[in-house]
């Protein structure tokens, strides 16, 4: 194959990846924006080059610069794994905000005579709240693994039957 070929060839995959990078890039905008967040802390080290500029710009221009670009896009990939990593904390803050709603003095204080409950009751509630409280990892599977991994699931399956929909010649293997 002439090198011309071989480059043409080679640019298709690049192109590729620019364009799903510049996906990730546009929904980490839009997550900080739903969530009210700077987009510094979510898009990291890289956010004041992505700032008002098209992210396939900055990605193409980072392919270009030998000196630095290959620096760049790996910092790009540290930011995004960490990104992943506050997800899965920001689940785990999730779980222990509620549980700190469920916690007895919070009930306590914010129910007057307790609703009438039974005093059985609740000591039973309360030894209830300190088990499930007493060990993170329980926690985490008590009050986040269930409702997560069930949305996480539907999200994938959905997001794959679209795909399947929209582009049936596909193998599975390369829809997400």
């Amino acid at each position: 194959m002439p090198i011309s070929q071989k480059r043409a060839a080679a640019r298709i995959p690049a192109q590729a990846l620019i364009v799903g990078l510049a996906r990730m890039i546009e929904g980490l905008r839009c997550f900080a924006d739903e969530f009210g967040l700077a987009q510094r802390r979510v898009l990291g080290s890289a956010w004041e080059e992505f700032q008002g500029r098209c992210a396939e710009d900055v990605l193409r221009a980072w392919l270009r610069d030998e000196d630095e670009g290959a620096q760049r896009i790996q910092r790009l990939f540290d930011d995004l794994m960490g990104h992943q990593m506050a997800l899965l904390s920001g689940v785990e803050g999730v779980a222990r905000e509620a549980a700190a709603h469920f916690n007895p003095r919070q009930v306590e204080q914010g129910t007057p005579r307790l609703l009438g409950m039974r005093p059985g009751a609740w000591r039973n509630y309360c030894r209830y709240y300190r088990e499930l409280t007493a060990n993170d990892h329980h926690l985490h599977r008590t009050l986040v693994l269930p409702g997560f991994v069930t949305a996480y699931v539907r999200a994938r399956e959905a997001r794959r039957e679209s795909a399947s929909i929209a582009s049936p010649g596909l193998p599975p293997s390369s829809r997400s």
